[in-house]
């Protein structure tokens, strides 16, 4: 039986983030960069052997994990993002579809594009926290379903007009269809998922 759950109507005051971007010379092969907050904005992600900017596309890329705000990778399918997650974190087991309708690995965060974890997925990994843009990921307006595995974690989805809602996302529930909810969230507020 699957837990669904949904909370509306609580006003939200806009948040901003502004990150610093480091100088190219200094990234390293998985580094994500962030320039400013606008048309220019920039998210570079790692997709296998290179390098693409997920502020302008997604390219062939159907499941990116933000493992640091600083480390963003992208695969062709959840199952590869999901090993890189078990990899980089110590061996926490991913989430089977016997379980879950939902697939997202342990300690993370999923959302989708569609309803039933439908098209392109994006994931925050253990180590991510705070409010996260989801325009920095090419993700705003189009999250449909999310499975929150953070563990003791509430995590706080907020949407953007007419009228700006908080969309609640406990701790390990999910929810397969956002209904009026559905492409609409701007951000996300993560709260630490190392517990």
């Amino acid at each position: 039986m699957h837990r669904r759950t949904m909370t509306g109507g609580i006003a939200v005051a806009m948040l901003s983030t502004i990150v610093a971007a480091a100088p190219a010379s200094a990234q390293s092969p998985h580094q994500a960069v962030t320039v400013g907050h606008d048309a220019l904005s920039t998210t570079m992600a790692r997709f296998y052997d290179r390098q693409i900017d997920l502020a302008r596309g997604w390219q062939q890329a159907r499941s990116c994990i933000v493992i640091t705000g600083a480390d963003i990778r992208c695969y062709r399918t959840n199952i590869e993002a999901d090993a890189a997650v078990q990899a980089f974190a110590g061996g926490f087991v991913p989430v089977s579809r016997r379980t879950s309708v939902l697939d997202c690995a342990d300690r993370t965060l999923c959302l989708y594009e569609h309803i039933s974890g439908g098209g392109r997925r994006l994931a925050f990994g253990p180590a991510q926290s705070g409010a996260q843009e989801l325009s920095r990921y090419r993700f705003e307006n189009i999250t449909s379903s999310w499975r929150n595995n953070r563990r003791a974690s509430t995590v706080v989805m907020s949407t953007g007009s007419p009228s700006p809602t908080q969309v609640i996302a406990p701790a390990n529930e999910e929810n397969i269809d956002l209904g009026g909810y559905s492409d609409r969230a701007i951000r996300v507020q993560l709260d630490s998922a190392r517990s």
